[in-house]
């Protein structure tokens, strides 16, 4: 089962993931991760939802540049429950 539900998310990725669809995910038992503050020299995180955490919420920060983030969502995308927004 969850190889067919990855498979749903990156399909859902590529045509841009709506609430509904992060609902469905989540119900799932899937965490969604997402990037914020990429663009800018500071505030890097990264944001998660969860069947606990229904509005994006802070899962970590503090990264000094977008590759150090980009290198963690790697590693949390490791975790067969993560998926990207």
């Amino acid at each position: 089962m969850q190889g067919g539900i990855n498979q749903i998310v990156k399909s859902i990725k590529i045509l841009n993931m709506t609430a509904k669809d992060q609902i469905k995910i989540i119900n799932a038992g899937f965490t969604i991760i997402r990037r914020e503050g990429a663009e800018s020299f500071s505030n890097k995180k990264i944001k998660y939802k969860s069947k606990d955490q229904r509005e994006w919420a802070t899962l970590e920060d503090g990264f000094t540049s977008n590759y150090k983030m980009d290198n963690r969502v790697k590693e949390l995308l490791k975790i067969s429950t993560i998926v990207e927004d």
